[in-house]
């Protein structure tokens, strides 16, 4: 039993309080004011691995205008206080308009750290670009922001290793789109020295399978370098113009199994391999044509051959080129894959 004032009553204190702020913090839209520093936190509005982003306005009763990324009540171990700490760290150290900054960062009264940043007011790149009913060209440019953010990173030796539609946002100015990069819980920095963060067993369950370059999935988030991050850009590129993932098989997950890389610590179903979009396209014909359909409408296209055909006459290559299975064959970096799609 912990004497008071022992290190196990002051962990169990501890404990307490996160479990009493993870109560507060739950649920979508939050009830009695809860503040990180000058921020009040309003509205949950995404959930990762180990923490939680919440709307939030400067003081009370203001708009929601930044972000506060909190991590999760009880989560917590070196490991984790540390990979939050990087993230921070690498973030303040790019400045580019594609990539989100922080503003602000801090402890809760309760323990727990977070960092503050402009909110992004739009969705996934994907989502955005259908609602907008972007045709391929105009696609094609909205990558190319896209692309120049993740540019921006690779020339700082910054690897964001987790690129999806969910973690490059876009939001309305004016009469455009404008790109927003964020997450960078798994990101890092190449030649960095250090303690390794992220233990083996943990880095292959880092990342989002679907958009994984190979030597990721095999040997984990350690093994990536700038060309895992252009492999993940080709599988978003694919799925920004042709409505659907780059991959055999798309829509139906799991359909090979993995082989237990690093000691077997992976075990989920491996995504299929990437295939043209143009081929990805046709095959979603095949099995749901209303779907292909849609596809081809929102893109300014009165079938789904016509689509196909502006396809592989304007994405096709690229995609290949960057979703290559040796990295070594792909583009160094995302600023020579922008230079794929520019004419």
């Amino acid at each position: 039993m912990s004497r008071p004032g022992s290190e196990g009553a002051r962990r169990a204190d501890i404990d307490a309080a996160l479990r009493a702020l993870g109560a507060d913090l739950a649920g979508g839209t939050l009830g009695e004011a809860i503040t990180c520093g000058p921020y009040t936190l309003l509205r949950l509005i995404g959930s990762g691995g180990i923490a939680d982003v919440y709307a939030a306005a400067h003081g009370a009763g203001g708009a929601a205008k930044f972000a506060v990324k909190m991590l999760r009540p009880g989560v917590d171990g070196e490991e984790i206080l540390a990979r939050f700490a990087r993230e921070r760290e690498v973030l303040e150290s790019l400045r580019h308009p594609g990539i989100v900054r922080v503003v602000d960062a801090g402890v809760h009264a309760r323990g727990t750290p977070w960092m503050a940043m402009p909110l992004v007011d739009g969705p996934a790149i994907t989502v955005a670009a259908d609602l907008a009913r972007l045709g391929v060209e105009e696609r094609l440019a909205l990558a190319i922001q896209a692309f120049d953010a993740v540019g921006a990173a690779h020339a700082k030796q910054v690897v964001h290793r987790d690129l999806k539609p969910g973690n490059v946002l876009a939001e309305a100015v004016g009469d455009g789109l404008r790109v927003k990069m964020v997450d960078f819980g798994i990101a890092r920095t190449i030649g960095a020295r250090g303690l390794r963060i992220t233990p083996v067993g943990v880095a292959h369950r880092l990342g989002t399978p679907e958009y994984m370059a190979p030597e990721q999935w095999a040997d984990g988030i350690a093994a990536c370098d700038a060309r895992a991050d252009v492999f993940a850009l080709g599988m978003m590129l694919g799925e920004l113009c042709a409505g659907v993932l780059p991959r055999e098989g798309a829509g139906n997950p799991g359909i090979a199994c993995s082989g237990a890389g690093a000691g077997g610590a992976r075990r989920r179903a491996r995504p299929g391999n990437p295939c043209l979009p143009s081929a990805a396209l046709r095959a979603l014909a095949a099995r749901d044509a209303d779907a292909a359909a849609q596809a081809a409408r929102m893109r300014g296209r009165r079938s789904v051959e016509a689509l196909a055909g502006e396809l592989e006459a304007r994405v096709d290559a690229a995609v290949a080129a960057m979703t290559a299975a040796r990295a070594a064959d792909r583009p160094r970096d995302a600023d020579e894959s922008a230079g794929l799609l520019r004419r």
